[in-house]
């Protein structure tokens, strides 16, 4: 349930700024439009001030996303060790506190292989 409210967090944030740009896009095809008919002669400048605005935005965004998954690395980090710790304290082997990968994958196989012996017995208990 949490990697999927993480998931939706980033997707939020990636859709505010499609949006977001969509927005400023539209607002610039406005102005020139205005302008193009008022002032011609500044067309070039709206169109310079439009690029350098959307290239900060982007930027800002690649800056802010990058923080997210940051944020969502971490927190899945912390799930991982409190599951760690928890699993450890009810005395199931093969699980302790460890931030290496290779340990982390064999106690999500650990993890797979009980829950799946653990389907099999309610599974043949309810023959």
């Amino acid at each position: 349930m949490t990697e999927r409210n993480l998931f939706n967090q980033r997707m939020s944030l990636i859709n505010t700024y499609k949006m977001n740009k969509q927005n400023m896009v539209k607002k610039y095809k406005e102005a020139a439009q205005v302008m193009g008919m008022n002032r011609p002669h500044n067309t070039p400048i709206l169109e310079a001030k439009h690029t350098r605005d959307l290239h900060e935005s982007e930027e800002k965004y690649k800056v802010e996303l990058n923080r997210m998954d940051m944020k969502l690395v971490l927190e899945l980090d912390q799930k991982v060790s409190d599951q760690q710790v928890t699993l450890e304290k009810a005395g199931v082997p093969g699980f302790y506190v460890t931030n290496h990968p290779q340990e982390v994958r064999l106690q999500m196989y650990l993890l797979e292989f009980i829950l799946r012996l653990a389907n099999a017995v309610s599974g043949s208990a309810s023959l």
